[in-house]
């Protein structure tokens, strides 16, 4: 392997500052280097060649995926608060331990009898006693939706209130 000449290991350490930035916005190496405009082979050659390189990479491309991971959890949760069904069950089933443990079981049991009939599938006592825990759990917030849509602004102020008005909620 030739070693490239002095202009060229500038313009290569500009590239990868340059790679390592994108990474940080997207983590995504193939919009890195195609907006850079380097190849394939370069991009994962310098990784090769280059264990500094490499490990920055690792790091910004975590970055990069960190945030949008945050990004799309916000849209999840802008979803949620809107009342968006599929977001909602989303959100319950991946977050939420009990809403989880109870949507396993349903899944379970709906491969066991695959029926488009709910009440064809037979639960234990202790499933049962699951699924009514967690039902007591969703009603209690369809409760708390139901509040908040009566009286909005006495919700909000109960549940989020102003700066202005929180000396007044202290004598409550």
């Amino acid at each position: 392997m030739t070693l490239p000449y002095k202009g060229a290991q500038a313009r290569i350490a500009k590239q990868k500052v340059l790679i390592l930035k994108e990474l940080e916005k997207a983590g995504i190496a193939l919009q890195a280097y195609k907006k850079v405009g380097i190849s394939k082979t370069s991009y994962y050659r310098w990784k090769k060649e280059d264990p500094k390189f490499a490990e920055k990479v690792r790091e910004a491309t975590e970055m990069g995926t960190n945030y949008f991971n945050d990004v799309a959890e916000s849209q999840l949760l802008r979803l949620v608060t809107v009342g968006e069904l599929q977001a909602t069950k989303f959100w319950l089933k991946h977050r939420h331990p009990a809403f989880n443990a109870a949507y396993r079981l349903y899944e379970q049991r709906q491969h066991q009898c695959p029926s488009s009939n709910v009440e064809d599938i037979v639960l234990s006592d202790e499933e049962k006693a699951e699924m009514l825990e967690v039902m007591g759990g969703v009603k209690e917030y369809q409760r708390f939706r139901a509040a908040e849509a009566s009286n909005p602004e006495l919700f909000r102020r109960l549940v989020a209130p102003d700066e202005d008005t929180s000396a007044d909620n202290q004598d409550l």
